[in-house]
């Protein structure tokens, strides 16, 4: 009976969470073993969801912020103005 490669969920999650969509295309392309392939799945997932997490954060942020912090110009730019 042939031994079937089960692969490492961990490493392929690693490929596919920092790797992206190339590190989940060579997985698929490279691996031998079904953990892998659904470990790289896994963390692409995981990348996009914590990105959509992060863009919305942000928006809510910049939204609650409304203007910039200072309205006055520096100093430098002041001078020059003059």
């Amino acid at each position: 009976m042939p031994q079937v490669e089960q692969g490492s969920t961990g490493l392929g999650f690693l490929a596919g969470f920092f790797g992206g969509i190339v590190g989940l295309v060579l997985v698929l392309v490279l691996a031998k073993g079904k953990s892998t392939k659904k470990g790289a799945i896994i963390g692409l997932v995981a990348q996009f969801v914590l990105a959509f997490i992060g863009g919305i954060l942000m928006a809510v942020f910049v939204v609650r912020a409304g203007a910039p912090m200072s309205t006055t110009p520096p100093a430098a730019v002041t001078a020059t103005a003059r």
